[in-house]
């Protein structure tokens, strides 16, 4: 008799945790960290503020020690010795502000010697620097550019801050 009074209670009880305990199962079970991102880049977790002794701007070929406050940075990181794909990867750069042409005021592309930045970062690889000067995206070296094109793309579109 009393189980019958309580049968009620039971199933609202029982309504109410099953979807809370499925959803932890759920998320202990999902390997988060294997999900697959939009982005094309590798996320700089934490981010990190980087130093830099020396900058080339490769618009206007002049030489700085910091990047530009308030726009997105693109900068490549270039070996001691610029070889003909290190001049390949410049000439890419170029390619990729005329496409993002649009964007100039938003966007600043510099190169750099793994010398001139703290800490040291990997040559022929690029760093997206976000507007408030934190390094936030890593992209290898790479043959194609477009997936540095696809998020540079995304981020300038989306982007209301810079």
């Amino acid at each position: 008799m009393r189980l019958k009074q309580n049968l009620p209670l039971l199933a609202i009880i029982l309504v109410f945790t099953l979807p809370i305990l499925a959803a932890a199962i759920a998320l202990k079970k999902l390997d988060l960290q294997q999900m697959p991102t939009t982005q094309n880049g590798i996320f700089v977790n934490p981010k990190e503020q980087l130093q830099f002794n020396q900058l080339h701007n490769l618009l206007d070929a002049t030489n700085t020690s910091s990047i530009e406050p308030g726009k997105w940075n693109l900068v490549y990181v270039t070996p001691n010795v610029c070889t003909n794909e290190c001049t390949d990867k410049i000439e890419h750069m170029h390619s990729l502000y005329k496409i993002l042409h649009q964007h100039k005021d938003k966007l600043a592309f510099f190169s750099a010697t793994t010398e001139d930045i703290t800490p040291s970062k990997s040559v022929d690889s690029f760093l997206l620097i976000d507007p408030n000067g934190s390094h936030i995206l890593w992209y290898p070296a790479q043959k194609r550019m477009c997936g540095l094109l696809t998020d540079l793309q995304k981020l300038l579109k989306y982007n209301k801050n810079a």
